[in-house]
């Protein structure tokens, strides 16, 4: 899944997607390109991360998120 956030006409995003061995990555790309991969043993640690984010991204003036793609 995809989930965008905008300020002042620059993006960010993050992904889940599935890891290696059953285990699951969050993939964070910044409004300058730049990209972060975190890597989680379970979806319930990457749920936790995930609300983490979006609470910072808000904290931080980005409005969203714009649109959840699969």
């Amino acid at each position: 899944m995809v989930w965008f956030y905008e300020r002042k006409g620059c993006f960010v995003r993050f992904e889940t997607q599935p890891g290696e061995n059953g285990r699951w990555e969050l993939v964070v790309i910044a409004a300058d390109g730049t990209e972060r991969v975190e890597r989680f043993e379970n979806d319930i640690a990457l749920q936790a991360r995930q609300r983490q984010l979006e609470m910072e991204f808000r904290s931080d003036g980005w409005d969203g998120p714009h649109g959840r793609f699969t």
